[in-house]
């Protein structure tokens, strides 16, 4: 009927129920089956939930407006704003053509610019991997190419680089039904690669990282506009870029939703430390990027020894 799994975080005296797909979980609140009253069977799990005598807060970091979340009055109170996700409405998009159609005339004169400058590179495939090992080839691919990026632009990543988050990408990839992964190749070599999960009314582009060397033609976009195309022949009726929102996405996108989080205490020391969970990440993030260089690069090769 309904499944709402937890994991749970100890640390400095506390016991947090989170997210059990800790990075690659792009969104929260319990599965239901389609036929199940949403409201009615997350309050019946929340009551289970907040009665836990060994939890001290209940951490959720992403809910979109139509979760069913909202119908808890104690998550409600605790939600916060915390990023904005770029989603393409697929129900009425016949092909990704027509995507590129809906951008400016000069846009699209540079897509297919792009597209032929990446044929002359030589024979262009794209493909949606299938087997494990190919899947596992183009994971790790993608992480050390975005690793490569980090690095260009002098961000941390403390996610990307994790060896924890790099090996749990891993062991999705030989489950077939749980991760997408599709790859664009030029001479059979990989040049861009897009990781996404599919919940079978939308897919969500998780990850995606091509290589330097074909920037100027565009092999990003010319993947992401395939995987477009293999959402529309799925039948999904949307493709969400997810957080944060750029530029980039917001230009291809039709409209953005507002992405929530919640950090709600379920006793008095859960109520202490709330506030300082809830602004923690935000903070040590911003606190990273405004790191001097000399800080900033000693960190960076700790972060690659954890990648290794």
């Amino acid at each position: 009927m309904a499944i709402w799994a937890f994991r749970i975080a100890a640390g400095g005296g506390l016991r947090v129920a989170t997210r059990p797909g800790r990075g690659a979980q792009v969104y929260d609140g319990p599965t239901l089956h389609k036929c199940v009253s949403g409201t009615r069977v997350v309050e019946a799990l929340w009551r289970e939930v907040s009665e836990w005598a060994d939890v001290n807060l209940v951490h959720i970091p992403a809910f979109l407006p139509d979760s069913p979340l909202w119908s808890i009055p104690d998550v409600a109170a605790a939600a916060r704003p915390s990023a904005r996700t770029s989603r393409i409405s697929l129900n009425h998009l016949s092909s990704a053509a027509e995507l590129v159609g809906r951008q400016r005339k000069h846009r699209r004169k540079s897509i297919r610019r792009r597209r032929r400058a990446l044929a002359h590179r030589g024979a262009v495939s794209i493909h949606t991997a299938t087997t494990s090992p190919h899947r596992r080839d183009l994971v790790r691919w993608a992480l050390a190419t975005k690793v490569d990026w980090l690095d260009g632009q002098g961000a941390l990543g403390a996610t990307v680089r994790s060896a924890s988050f790099g090996q749990l990408l891993m062991d999705l990839a030989t489950k077939p039904s749980a991760m997408v992964v599709h790859g664009l190749t030029v001479d059979q070599a990989p040049v861009a690669v897009e990781i996404g999960f599919n919940d079978g009314q939308t897919y969500h582009s998780f990850l995606g990282a091509f290589h330097a060397d074909f920037a100027s033609e565009g092999p990003g976009v010319a993947l992401m506009l395939a995987v477009v195309q293999w959402c529309v022949e799925q039948g999904l009726s949307t493709y969400d870029l997810l957080a944060p929102d750029t530029d980039f996405k917001r230009t291809w996108s039709d409209h953005q939703r507002v992405v929530y989080s919640a950090t709600v205490p379920t006793g008095i020391r859960g109520r202490l430390a709330a506030p300082l969970l809830r602004d923690a990440r935000a903070r040590l993030k911003a606190l990273g990027e405004e790191l001097p260089t000399w800080l900033r690069e000693p960190l960076l090769r700790q972060l690659d020894k954890r990648q290794r």
